[in-house]
């Protein structure tokens, strides 16, 4: 299926499958943020674990949107899905990495997946997609979240933390807020189907 061929009806069966799997993981980040901020008697083995964790069901969460998605899309969601997962694991796998490594690991993963957010916002809007600003602009916060983290390396555990915390709650927000938009383009073109 070309771009060119795709249709409102086809764009409505794919925001129907997909918009609560972006509701959820919008959630999970905002939760993950908010024990980062406000966990900080933690030690940076906790944020790992945190991390780790987050991840993987952040991966979990965008394979499953990719498998079911049509064919718009549909790899880029599956590489963010794999790729999320593996660095999930790698983060549990090795706790006691240092905190140099971990902020790599999250500015690697921050990076990536802004650059595919950023990539998907604009084939969503070559479609006519509603709400593809606020893909791009989680785009953008991941890829500046990501290059802080190279910038500046040697930022303390509890500084760490708060930014992790609040990246985590921004992209959550603005996770919530693209599913919301998707969900209103479905009611919109059901709207005009009438």
């Amino acid at each position: 299926m070309s771009i060119s061929s795709v249709t409102p009806a086809d764009l409505e069966r794919a925001a129907k499958r997909v918009w609560w799997v972006v509701l959820i993981e919008g959630i999970v980040a905002i939760v993950f943020g908010l024990l980062a901020l406000f966990h900080t008697v933690g030690t940076i083995k906790a944020l790992v674990v945190l991390f780790g964790i987050y991840a993987i069901v952040d991966g979990l969460l965008a394979l499953a949107g990719g498998t079911i998605q049509g064919q718009s899309g549909r790899g880029w969601l599956i590489f963010q899905g794999i790729m999320g997962i593996v660095i999930g694991i790698v983060a549990l796998r090795f706790p006691k990495a240092s905190v140099l490594a971990l902020l790599l690991v999250i500015a690697v993963w921050a990076l990536a997946i802004g650059l595919v957010q950023i990539f998907g916002s604009f084939q969503a809007r070559s479609l006519g997609a509603r709400g593809w600003g606020w893909v791009l602009a989680s785009g953008i916060v991941n890829l500046l979240f990501g290059l802080l983290l190279v910038l500046n390396p040697a930022s303390g555990a509890t500084a760490v933390l708060w930014i992790v915390g609040i990246y985590a709650i921004i992209f959550g927000a603005l996770l919530v807020a693209s599913a919301f938009a998707a969900r209103s383009l479905i009611n919109d073109l059901g709207d005009s189907a009438a």
